[in-house]
């Protein structure tokens, strides 16, 4: 049986692949924390109790501990990537940190 028989019916109507088989997996695991940037699968994995984060928080923490410089990195991700967001979705990112 491979992994994605093993994803549960209702996850696999409401989300992609990938997305299904990391909320399975973070299950599995008993994790709180799970990576994932889709709206859709934000909804699902909050849903099912896990605390969730995207790329963009990840990368703004990073930013305020001075392991990279968030706003080259941001602009490298748009110009150089498939990487699509709303500048809103950034300053929002970037502001949350800074208020930690």
């Amino acid at each position: 049986m491979s992994e994605v028989d093993e994803i549960p019916l209702d996850l696999c109507d409401a989300l992609d692949a990938g997305e299904a088989a990391a909320i399975t997996l973070a299950q599995r695991l008993q994790a709180e924390l799970i990576l994932i940037d889709e709206q859709e699968g934000r909804r699902c994995a909050l849903a099912r109790g896990f605390i969730t984060a995207g790329t963009l928080n990840i990368l703004a923490e990073a930013g305020m501990r001075d392991w990279l410089d968030f706003h080259a990195t941001i602009e490298h991700l748009k110009t150089e990537t498939n990487f699509r967001t709303t500048q809103a979705v950034i300053d929002s990112a970037w502001q949350s940190v800074q208020q930690q």
